[in-house]
């Protein structure tokens, strides 16, 4: 399995509202603070339910190098967040789209495939604790059903509107998810078109029937969805093999007569790189990934070869994650194709917003 690597650097100025995360490092590269004394405006569930500016890096690269989509036999995005990148993959002429994220994302990524007129395909979340209940129950962003409680401070703030919490809510304290009566009320009330998007789509997913990819990798109706959308932990085993036995099929059919050049696949990723420790469990996701592909298309009669090119877009936020990035990629011999550097001045909600709109991208941020 070749691999190689196109990379976009890039800085922008970022301006964020009163209810914005404040995504300032430490010289460790680790995240500082936020909006709010309570730290788990920040872990939770914020980030992948946000448009971040890279993705509108990299899916302006792919406007420009539609080549290299056209040419890939498929286009896998790692942490897909909204899935603007994979919707635009697929929009360019990609021929097969595989959207992953953990599973609090896979909600609002598989409704925006749906705006989208994407059929993608979709695990069940379910927790193996939880049953399935109704849209009336609020659970935290990892499926958990919320438990009356009684905070002991005034820094808690709710995890779905992020209003300050008086004293009673409910919550989740295994994940540190916490939310207003007033949310509470609104879900009592069905009235789902209140609630942010991503909220409203977590619900729905726990009440609704769903389809199942089986761990074969799919049957004949899966082979035929253009866009994916699939469950991704980097610090999963089982996830890892599981998307590499939805690629290899893909890979692999139709029969070529020449299997001697190889077939292209494209990774692509947008702003994963945030602090050291994710570039590490990212990086290492990526060489499970292709060393379980390798291992699987060494397996085919005869053996199949692919070239991946890896497209990640990193925001320099620190000078310690940007050079463990690099250093992690010299480190592998990846063969750099391009780099560059951009500066992007984001007003945050008004031109990223505006980008997507005029290219008629349907994609909810919640």
């Amino acid at each position: 399995l070749f691999f190689c690597v196109l990379m976009v650097q890039f800085q922008f100025e970022f301006q964020p509202s009163i209810k914005s995360v404040n995504i300032e490092e430490d010289e460790n590269g680790v995240f500082l603070g936020g909006s709010s004394g309570n730290s788990s405006l920040i872990t939770e569930p914020s980030w992948c339910y946000r448009l971040w500016p890279a993705s509108i890096i990299v899916s302006q690269f792919m406007e420009k190098k539609t080549e290299l989509v056209r040419n890939s036999k498929i286009v896998l995005e790692m942490g897909a967040g909204t899935g603007l990148c994979s919707l635009v993959a697929s929009r360019l002429g990609a021929e097969t789209v595989i959207a992953t994220d953990l599973k609090k994302s896979i909600p609002l990524l598989y409704r925006n495939c749906l705006k989208n007129n994407y059929g993608g395909l979709f695990y069940k979340l379910e927790h193996p604790d939880e049953e399935r209940t109704e849209e009336s129950v609020c659970r935290c962003a990892d499926g958990h059903i919320l438990q009356p409680f009684t905070t002991s401070s005034d820094e808690y703030c709710c995890n779905v509107c992020e209003s300050e919490i008086d004293q009673d809510c409910y919550s989740c304290r295994e994940c540190n998810f916490d939310c207003c009566l007033n949310c509470v009320q609104i879900v009592a009330n069905r009235q789902l078109n209140l609630l942010p998007t991503w909220y409203s789509a977590l619900l729905s997913a726990y009440c609704i029937d769903v389809a199942t990819i089986g761990e074969d990798g799919g049957n004949e109706v899966e082979l035929k969805s253009s866009v994916i959308v699939q469950q991704l932990d980097w610090t999963s085993e089982g996830d890892a093999a599981a998307v590499v036995a939805t690629m290899v099929p893909r890979l692999a059919s139709p029969a070529r007569e020449d299997n001697n050049v190889p077939i292209e696949m494209m990774i692509v990723a947008s702003d994963v790189s945030y602090n050291p420790s994710a570039v590490i469990a990212f990086l290492a996701c990526v060489d499970r990934l292709t060393a379980q592909l390798a291992a699987r298309m060494a397996e085919m009669l005869p053996p199949i070869t692919v070239s991946a090119s890896l497209l990640l877009a990193h925001h320099e936020r620190s000078t310690v994650t940007t050079k463990l990035l690099q250093e992690e990629i010299q480190h592998r011999n990846w063969v750099i194709l391009e780099e560059r550097k951009e500066c992007l001045p984001v007003e945050w909600g008004i031109d990223v917003t505006d980008w997507v709109h005029r290219r008629k991208y349907n994609t909810e941020t919640g």
